[in-house]
């Protein structure tokens, strides 16, 4: 927690990335033409060319099956309907990964223009115009559920995270130093309750970094691009001092350590 790197790779990208995201224990990176999957605790990076640029994606792990999922979401040309074709990748251990891996999994009737995403419990979360999209990785379903009924223009900064295992939505007031985390009681209703209300006084924060554990710790970044991990519970902080460590980031992701491999084991 002290910000002390243990391990840096590199590899070359095809282009300028425009999305970073995690579950589990691997991540993606996506260019305008091709897809990175890669491990960090290993250090393995697979690079996948599509037939479609890569604009939205939605990415989650099936801990069940010990599978991830990759959603990539594109526009069907001269439909003349506001819905958007998706294909699915399985990523298994030891198997590899090929680009005719991809498989047709119907439409879906929302657009979805971001691919900063959230997956909890075998669900994938996407942030759409005040409504938030959903994905189950094993029922390969979409649903879409209402925001919280609160004041919008208060928060300068909302994200979709995981808090102890429950869908919440946080929002970051420049104006109060607050930050309020609303929490989804039901997902068949979409039911949202107000949980708590923290003080910021002290930070300046700047983004939430999406998690999917089940701690009751929600990840902040600051302006000065350190990182605070707040316990709601014991209204505690820690400061992960990135300042000297690494280079300046756009945005951070969390990630398990684990050996999962993306090659195809003989």
């Amino acid at each position: 927690m002290e910000g002390t790197v243990i391990n840096k790779f590199s590899t070359v990208i095809d282009a300028p990335v425009h999305t970073f995201i995690s579950s589990g224990a691997l991540a993606i990176l996506c260019s305008i033409n091709s897809l990175y999957v890669l491990n960090p605790s290993t250090g393995e990076v697979v690079a996948l060319q599509g037939g479609s640029s890569f604009y939205t994606v939605g990415f989650g792990y099936l801990p069940r099956s010990n599978e991830y999922k990759i959603i990539h979401l594109y526009f069907i040309p001269s439909t003349g309907d506001a819905k958007m074709g998706s294909e699915i990748l399985t990523l298994r251990d030891g198997e590899g990964i090929t680009r005719d891996s991809w498989r047709q999994i119907g439409t879906c009737r929302h657009i979805i223009s971001t691919s900063d995403c959230l997956c909890l419990n075998g669900i994938v979360f996407w942030e759409v115009s005040k409504e938030i999209v959903s994905f189950d990785l094993e029922k390969e379903e979409y649903k879409v559920y209402g925001y919280p009924m609160c004041d919008f223009t208060k928060y300068t900064s909302m994200a979709l995270t995981g808090f102890q295992g429950t869908l919440s939505v946080v929002g970051i007031s420049a104006e109060t130093s607050a930050m309020d985390v609303w929490l989804m009681m039901d997902c068949n209703s979409g039911a949202w309750t107000m949980g708590y209300r923290v003080d910021l006084f002290c930070f300046d924060a700047d983004i939430i970094i999406s998690s999917d554990d089940y701690s009751g710790d929600i990840l902040i970044s600051t302006k000065q691009k350190d990182v605070i991990k707040y316990s709601i519970e014991n209204l505690t902080s820690t400061k992960i001092n990135f300042s000297g460590a690494i280079e300046p980031y756009r945005k951070p992701c969390l990630y398990h350590g684990s050996l999962f491999s993306l090659h195809k084991i003989i």
